[in-house]
């Protein structure tokens, strides 16, 4: 069987967030504004990965090389994340982006 995962998948230099999207999928995060900020949470792999071990059915999905990998079809997949998007144990690795200010527009 073909792999679709880089060696660096499961590499400590990436966070779930990077290393997800080295694979050919669609990549979602939950998106929310604090201050000027706009912070991305990418979900927690290690989380999923037990969650779909306890709850096979849960989402449409196929194993490779133990990792998973969501097939469902998009109402599916919208439903299974927002039933667990208030779970914190199934969202990690939050990104900051903020807007880089403009030192001319600060005088």
């Amino acid at each position: 069987m073909r792999s679709f995962f880089s060696p660096y998948y499961r590499s400590s230099l990436l966070n779930d967030f990077a290393a997800v999207s080295l694979i050919g999928a669609h990549v979602f995060a939950k998106v929310s504004r604090k201050d000027d900020a706009l912070l991305l949470v990418g979900m927690n792999y290690d989380w999923l990965e037990k969650h779909l071990a306890e709850n096979p059915k849960a989402v449409t999905h196929i194993m490779q090389e133990k990792r998973p990998i969501l097939t469902a079809a998009t109402d599916e997949l919208q439903k299974f994340v927002a039933k667990h998007a208030s779970d914190a144990a199934a969202f990690k690795n939050e990104i900051s982006l903020s807007r880089k200010k403009n030192e001319d527009s600060q005088k």
